[in-house]
Parts: structure tokens; C-alpha cells; sequence
């Protein structure tokens, strides 16, 4: 299964871990069942692909 991990590094990602928290509580967290619903579709597309 697919999840979300966050990039802790200014350069690449969050500046830090409060940021990300911040950005999950904000704008990830209320879409919540989408994107595991998403997630679960491309683990299933995944599984497909590399059965043929």
C-alpha cells in the first residue's frame, strides 16, 4: 500500500516538521478518505500492471 511520507529538508520538501504537520492538518486531512481511496486505486493499478 502507498502512503504519504513527508520530505523534512528546506531545500526539498518542509522546512520542518511543524510545517508539514501544518500543511497535513490543513489541506490533507479533510480529504482524508479521497486520497486513500486514490492510493488504494493505484496500488491496485500497480498490482495489474505487473501481473502482465
Amino acid at each position: 500500500m502507498y502512503h504519504i511520507v513527508p520530505i523534512i529538508d528546506p531545500r526539498l520538501g518542509f522546512d520542518s516538521e511543524e510545517e508539514w504537520l501544518e500543511f497535513r492538518e490543513k489541506w490533507l486531512l479533510p480529504m482524508k478518505v479521497e486520497i486513500t481511496q486514490a492510493l488504494k486505486r493505484l496500488a491496485q493499478a500497480t498490482k495489474l500492471e505487473d501481473a502482465s
